[in-house]
């Protein structure tokens, strides 16, 4: 019997080809998976052609949350769904800052947010740091999500985990 063993992701990078305008989903991806983001636009859109869209491999504004998922995997992660607050009224979700002030996985997560309507919002952290658009895709220490970014709730979160003996 083969048995397919996995472990947390342990290192959250910071970006350094990231650019003033990168979205959100590119810039989650590549601070998860330490991959350049010409590398990340391709698998954004291998993902998107999996599910019926044809994208070119240039980094775009807006990506479906099945497409970044399906971008981690591709990428040689697996996600797992950690918590899960899309069937609370969008007022009874946690705030990012209050979501942080929670959280205390040991691992990777990517934590996906909305504003209740139709914009959304993706990150990633790991114990304490955070690497957002925001923070220009460095990794720094949570303090508070600037103000522009108050107006999101966490709706899910995915723990991140690789291979614990790729072959």
């Amino acid at each position: 019997m083969i048995e397919n063993k996995v472990r947390m992701a342990s290192q959250l990078h910071t970006i350094q080809d990231w650019f003033e305008g990168l979205s959100c989903a590119p810039t989650a991806i590549a601070a998860v998976s330490g991959k350049p983001l010409a590398e990340i636009g391709v698998f954004l859109q291998q993902a998107a052609n999996a599910h019926g869209r044809h994208i070119s491999d240039r980094l775009l504004a807006t990506y479906d949350l099945k497409d970044t998922l399906k971008a981690v995997k591709l990428l040689g992660s697996f996600w797992l769904a950690a918590d899960e607050y899309d069937s609370q009224p969008f007022q009874d979700r946690p705030t990012i800052n209050e979501w942080m002030a929670r959280n205390n996985s040991s691992g990777i997560q990517l934590v996906f947010c909305d504003d209740g309507g139709t914009d959304g919002h993706i990150f990633a952290v790991h114990e304490g740091y955070v690497v957002d658009t925001y923070t220009q895709g460095q990794s720094i220490k949570f303090d508070a999500v600037p103000s522009s970014y108050r107006k999101f709730r966490v709706k899910l979160t995915f723990l991140i985990l690789v291979a614990a003996n790729p072959r």
